[in-house]
């Protein structure tokens, strides 16, 4: 016997979840109102912007994202948390009765915890990035002196990257 799906949603979407639920036991899937942590195959998060503001479903989504059991499903625009970083996200332009978009999205294997985690460290490192580089910007905007030593740097390294493109033409 296959495990039960689980779909979490904010409040404001239970008829769509109703209509997932009806149309994924047509599917053969067992669906469940309730399962209890581990039980269930596969959790199926529908995201969508009353889903975006809940803490609780976007923290349930999380811990089972990092299990490798999470299946996003976009109801409207609202774009899945980058933290979602290893989870699949489905978007359900046919409407809910795509039968072969549901398998692709619901049997195929679950990523690797491991998988999962590199994904949500990778959008991470993105952010860490983006937030050095901007303060990095406002800096060089801002102060004159700062400007100046990063311009120094920059035909410091322009100059090494010349001579490293001759070296590399010339042994070529």
């Amino acid at each position: 016997m296959q495990k039960p799906l689980f779909l979490a949603h904010a409040p404001a979407d239970a008829a769509r979840a109703a209509e997932i639920a009806l149309t994924l036991a047509a599917f053969g899937y067992d669906v469940e109102a309730s399962v209890k942590p581990g039980k269930a195959a596969r959790l199926v998060v529908l995201w969508s912007a009353a889903a975006a503001r809940s803490p609780v479903l976007r923290n349930a989504a999380r811990r089972a994202e990092r299990a490798g059991g999470v299946v996003i499903v976009r109801l409207d625009g609202a774009k899945a948390p980058a933290s979602l970083g290893g989870a699949r996200a489905l978007k359900l332009a046919r409407g809910v009765g795509d039968a072969a978009l549901w398998r692709r999205a619901l049997e195929a294997p679950a990523p690797s915890p491991a998988s999962a985690q590199r994904g949500s460290r990778l959008a991470g490192v993105g952010a860490a990035l983006t937030m050095a580089a901007s303060v990095a910007i406002a800096l060089y905007l801002s102060d004159a002196a700062f400007a100046a030593r990063v311009d120094a740097l920059a035909g410091v390294a322009q100059a090494q990257a010349g001579e490293w493109v001759d070296a590399i033409k010339g042994g070529g």
